[in-house]
């Protein structure tokens, strides 16, 4: 059976997510959805529409996603677009201030549209947005499933995760588009963790032999010396240092759920409500 590491820092990582859209694109499921590549497909869903609503069908939720009658503040709303071709409903979904909270995306069959709960898009590329407007994260979805999840930071792939909710890796990614960390589910009892240095070079590795069954850790300098027991120790803190530093990096990160979405957002981007 496959498993994924487990500790604090990857229960934040698997948790990273982005909202519902849609394209029918041929994205890889084992690449990564890069930033331009998700503000690429944006308004794909729209020109799926092949009948459009004839009224304008809007269904309204409070800040949990449950059900309402009408718009209530901090909530959201779900306007049905219309069908596509093979009779898929195309709805998007908005912040309670009219802001777009995701692009138009095609509800997965066996969804209804007054559902705003762990929503899925049936197929393609979906994206989620701040109440700032920036693109925050992407999913790829296959026959109502999402088999990738990418979260965005500062217009640039931040971290990736691939598979479902039992992700089969998770990867972190430096600015300069180089993996930073990885995190692989392997079919033994423990998942290997590699850890790079910004010029790509590998600083540590942890795994399972698959001869001897027994855990291995390797370290290695930034021009790929491998380092063993008698190295200095400066050298052999050095990965450790890293490895605090990306945790850092993620825990930077907070997580924002809000019914279909778990959206990254920084403090500064939320909307304040206050108290009379």
């Amino acid at each position: 059976m496959k498993t994924i590491v487990t500790m604090a820092a990857a229960a934040v990582l698997l948790s990273a997510c982005a909202a519902t859209g849609m394209e029918k694109a041929d994205f890889s499921d084992s690449k990564a959805i890069s930033y331009a590549d998700a503000a690429r497909v944006d308004r794909a869903a729209e020109r799926a529409v092949a009948r459009p609503a004839a009224g304008q069908a809007v269904f309204y939720f409070d800040h949990e996603g449950k059900l309402q009658d009408k718009a209530v503040s901090g909530g959201f709303s779900r306007k049905v677009l219309g069908q596509t071709q093979d009779g898929l409903s195309v709805v998007q979904d908005f912040y309670a201030d009219g802001r777009k909270q995701t692009n138009a995306f095609v509800l997965a069959k066996d969804e209804k549209a007054d559902n705003f709960i762990d929503t899925r898009a049936q197929y393609g590329v979906a994206n989620s947005y701040l109440p700032s407007g920036e693109l925050a994260g992407s999913r790829l979805f296959r026959d109502g499933r999402a088999v990738q999840s990418n979260v965005y930071r500062n217009g640039k792939l931040f971290i990736t995760t691939f598979g479902g909710k039992n992700p089969d890796k998770v990867t972190v990614w430096y600015g300069n588009g180089g993996k930073n960390l990885e995190m692989t589910a392997a079919d033994t009892a423990q998942p290997a963790i590699r850890l790079y240095y910004e010029n790509g070079q590998l600083a540590a590795e942890r795994g399972i032999d698959s001869q001897t069954g027994e855990t291995y850790h390797s370290l290695w300098t930034e021009d790929g010396q491998e380092l063993n027991q008698s190295a200095p120790i400066e050298q052999r803190l050095q990965p450790l240092l890293m490895w605090l530093k990306v945790i850092k990096e993620i825990e930077k990160t907070e997580y924002l759920h809000q019914g279909l979405l778990t959206l990254p957002v920084r403090e500064e981007a939320l909307p304040v409500e206050t108290k009379e």
